[in-house]
């Protein structure tokens, strides 16, 4: 029976969904080779901690039907999004809103214009470059003006946790909600599901409140999976921004029971994913709608399964993080 932070992975209600056997030896190579170009693997330790994520699979659990090039879009910017939160949460920049104000608003004029406000360039502003001309080269504009609003409200939910670390403040339950849906970063991510299918949802998905709900849920059950795998490496950097962490504080309950209470809050919004999609399938549905619930799914339980197998969240990851990563937000 797995275990992560004293409670079993058969406790976790999911869907059971179709998986696509492929190989990944050639997609963590060049993932492997794409970092290096970009120089986001400056030393025999972030190599350790890359291979150990297993980035290809996770990519190919959570994007199923990528095609061989999508598939590795996708698993160079999920690396890209690891290497950069370890940035946040390893090192003193993670508590630090002015230079994580300065670096986060790069990174949007990257993916506003392609180009860095720096002379010198940071190599994951150099990485976020690369990735910016290939996703915008395939897709139609509106679908990008979404990605980059999604990709800001990550950066704004990132931010906004720096400066919680800052001031000592711990957010209670609704408010850490609305923290987490941005900084989890699952909205550009799942906005990459519709180039993973070759389909493109209407814009501003505003307008079909239903389905706006069914991608904050989605994103509710993969944050709060990840608060509970994730424990240990982020309350040993005192990080407030865990599930786990808000009920101990908030209800006044041990950490076995906050763990457990959390996993059933999991569950419920699980069981409400479910009646949402039901909802939204019955009611002359548009044609993409299917596999578009059916892809949530895959997310939801590809990040799950991924989970439980990488080494992102072991105890040898743990120890590794609490050594200084080395600056990759700097000038290049």
């Amino acid at each position: 029976m797995k275990m992560h932070a004293g409670v079993a992975r058969e406790s976790f209600r999911y869907p059971v969904v179709a998986r696509q056997k492929r190989s990944l030896d050639s997609v963590r190579t060049a993932n492997l080779q794409w970092a290096r170009k970009f120089g986001l693997v400056p030393s025999q330790q972030a190599l350790v901690k890359i291979e150990a994520i297993q980035i290809e699979q996770m990519a190919a659990a959570v994007y199923p039907e990528a095609s061989k090039q999508v598939l590795a879009l996708c698993t160079d910017l999920l690396l890209w999004f690891f290497i950069s939160d370890d940035q946040y949460d390893e090192r003193a920049l993670g508590a630090d809103p002015m230079r994580m104000e300065q670096i986060t608003n790069d990174f949007m004029q990257v993916l506003r214009k392609g180009i860095s406000i720096s002379e010198t360039p940071s190599p994951l502003s150099r990485a976020l470059m690369d990735l910016r001309s290939r996703v915008h080269s395939q897709v139609p504009a509106p679908w990008y003006a979404r990605f980059v609003v999604d990709m800001e409200l990550y950066f704004q939910g990132c931010l906004t946790e720096s400066k919680d670390r800052a001031s000592g403040h711990t957010p209670e339950f609704e408010e850490y909600r609305t923290i987490r849906r941005a900084s989890v970063g699952t909205y550009p991510c799942f906005d990459l599901i519709e180039l993973s299918l070759g389909i493109f949802l209407p814009d501003p998905l505003e307008d079909s409140p239903l389905l706006t709900l069914l991608r904050d849920v989605s994103t509710d059950i993969v944050a709060w999976v990840n608060d509970v795998v994730s424990y240990p490496k982020e309350s040993a950097h005192s990080d407030p921004h865990n599930l786990v962490s808000v009920l101990i504080t908030e209800c006044g309950i041990s950490l076995a029971d906050s763990v457990k209470k959390t996993v059933e809050l999991h569950n419920e919004q699980m069981i409400q994913f479910e009646r949402l999609a039901g909802e939204f399938l019955s009611n002359r549905p548009p044609v993409w709608a299917p596999r578009y619930i059916d892809a949530l799914r895959s997310w939801m339980r590809g990040v799950f399964d991924w989970s439980f197998q990488s080494g992102r969240y072991s105890n040898d990851y743990v120890r590794l993080s609490l050594q200084d990563s080395e600056d990759l937000v700097g000038p290049g």
